[in-house]
């Protein structure tokens, strides 16, 4: 994996732990965090916006994935999200692969779409 590869995985992953755990950050923290993982700015371009040095900027993001780090380590509420998102995809790949009779058609179709609205709940 290349350097770039590394970054841009890192801040999709904090980005996905800001989610679940962003309120816990400081509101400058969450505000930062989220021009750096969502927008995709460096750290030059959120101190000029935020009218700050880049240094305090850095210093800051630091302070942020470390908690974001030490909160997920501790709850693993994004590790548990992506298990159980990955969980019900199989069930519902599983399900769809038995053919209903007569007398389950309704239940296998009713079992499909809990399966599938849980997904897209989790998604959103």
């Amino acid at each position: 994996m290349t350097i770039i590869e590394e970054r841009l995985n890192k801040k999709v992953d904090y980005g996905r732990l800001s989610s679940f755990y962003g309120p816990m950050l400081t509101d400058n923290q969450r505000l930062m965090v989220r021009l750096y993982c969502d927008e995709d700015l460096s750290l030059s371009e959120i101190a000029g916006q935020l009218f700050i040095s880049r240094q305090g900027v850095c210093d800051a993001m630091t302070r942020a994935f470390s908690k974001l780090d030490n909160m997920e380590s501790k709850l693993g509420l994004c590790r548990r999200f992506g298990s159980i998102t990955h969980q019900m995809a199989l069930l519902r790949n599983t399900i769809s692969s038995v053919q209903p009779t007569a007398e389950t058609v309704q239940h296998h179709q009713h079992a499909r779409d809990i399966i599938d609205s849980m997904i897209e709940e989790e998604q959103q």
